[in-house]
């Protein structure tokens, strides 16, 4: 299997449970006559298109190269990053609503800068993970005034 093969056929299944997926919304009847689902269905049909661009073009090439599992993603340290990563990822979405959107963005945003820059930068993850949170919260929470998750602290 190729890189591009790969990718078309993750694109495609992806996509295609993303796009059930959408289906099962509820339905919310709103003066706006698209509603919720445009942009979701949207996404779906996107990464399904693509899938099928990246599997045919990649059919299609006479000069194929086969690769490792490991090549996939570009070696073993890359692989790693990307499972640590996941794993980051997966804690905020435990820890986001009991504890709140700024603590838990800079706990995320740590883990994640820490596994790309190393733990010899570590103020700049610290600096750059506060940053974040404290500008993102501010933009989404106050100058938007969507509800985002407080938790456990008064902001």
């Amino acid at each position: 299997m190729t890189k591009d093969l790969i990718s078309g056929l993750v694109s495609l299944i992806l996509g295609i449970g993303y796009l059930l997926y959408t289906f099962l919304l509820p339905k919310i009847n709103i003066s706006d006559p698209v509603g919720p689902y445009l942009f979701p269905e949207l996404i779906g049909i996107g990464a399904v298109i693509c899938g099928i661009i990246l599997i045919y073009l990649d059919l299609k090439k006479t000069n194929r190269i086969k690769i490792s599992a490991y090549e996939i993603f570009g070696g073993k340290d890359v692989t790693y990053r990307i499972i640590l990563t996941t794993v980051a990822g997966l804690i905020y979405g435990v820890i986001l609503d009991p504890i709140g959107y700024i603590i838990s963005t800079v706990v995320f945003m740590m883990m994640v800068m820490s596994i790309i820059n190393g733990l010899n930068r570590i103020l700049e993850n610290v600096g750059i993970s506060i940053a974040f949170s404290v500008i993102t919260y501010l933009f989404f929470g106050t100058f938007l005034k969507l509800s985002i998750p407080r938790g456990i602290f008064w902001f």
